[in-house]
Formats: structure tokens, C-alpha cells, sequence
């Protein structure tokens, strides 16, 4: 079990940096595929965290999508589609990342900033232009 643990690590810390490996098509991000087959630990890092992750996919989604030449709106769009299919095929609900005051949990701000700094020099080019 140890032995999977650093190769596990090690793919989401480099997934960011290959814009999380997702499958395209001819439309975009193949969705379905997102949903069925991207999974997440969460039985093992618990829900909060797993959100936290996807969160920071989908920042470092928006970034991307931004240097690659797309108008933030639609860059948006498609980083909102992929938060979804990652969500849904985790089955986490993000509601469940609020406090009852509305608030973000403190927990899922401290790590989905921790992720969203994978994609750090994406958004430095992004307000470099």
C-alpha cells in the first residue's frame, strides 16, 4: 500500500502542470470521461479535501484555457463544466464545502489554495499579458 502512496502523489502534483491529462474530443473535454474515470481518494482524504482538489482543477482549468487564447467567459464555462464532472463523478456535493454562516470552510480555502498554486505560472502569464 505504501508503495502506491508517493506514485499517487506524485501524478495529482503533475497533473496540474499537464492540465490534469484531461481526455479531449473534437467538442472540447470529453465529460463523460471526466466523470467516469477521474477519481478522486476521497474515502481516504475525506470529502473536504476532495472538493478542495477539485477546486484547484478547476482554477488551473480557467488559467489554461485563458493562455490558450479563450475569451475568460468561455474559459469559465469550461472550467464550471469540468468542476461539475469532477464533482459529480466523485459524488461530492459542494454545498457540503460551506459553513451554516455561508462561509467557505477554512479547511477546503487553505488546501484549494495550496492546489491552485500547482498552476502558479500559468496565472503569472496570464497577468504578464
Amino acid at each position: 500500500m505504501k508503495s502506491l502512496i508517493l506514485p499517487a502523489i506524485l501524478l495529482l502534483l503533475f497533473a496540474f502542470s499537464t492540465q490534469a491529462g484531461f481526455p479531449e474530443d473534437e467538442n472540447g473535454y470529453d465529460l463523460k470521461k471526466i466523470e467516469e474515470s477521474f477519481r478522486l481518494p476521497c474515502d481516504e482524504i475525506g470529502n473536504d479535501d476532495s472538493i478542495a482538489r477539485a477546486l484547484g482543477v478547476g482554477d488551473c482549468t480557467w488559467m489554461f484555457g485563458i493562455n490558450k487564447d479563450k475569451e475568460p467567459a468561455e474559459a469559465l464555462k469550461i472550467s464550471d463544466t469540468v468542476l461539475i464532472a469532477l464533482l459529480k463523478g466523485n459524488n461530492l456535493d459542494l454545498k457540503s464545502m460551506l459553513e451554516k454562516d455561508g462561509l467557505i470552510k477554512t479547511n477546503i480555502k487553505k488546501e484549494a489554495t495550496y492546489r491552485i498554486n500547482f498552476c502558479r505560472e500559468e496565472t503569472k502569464k496570464l497577468f504578464k499579458s
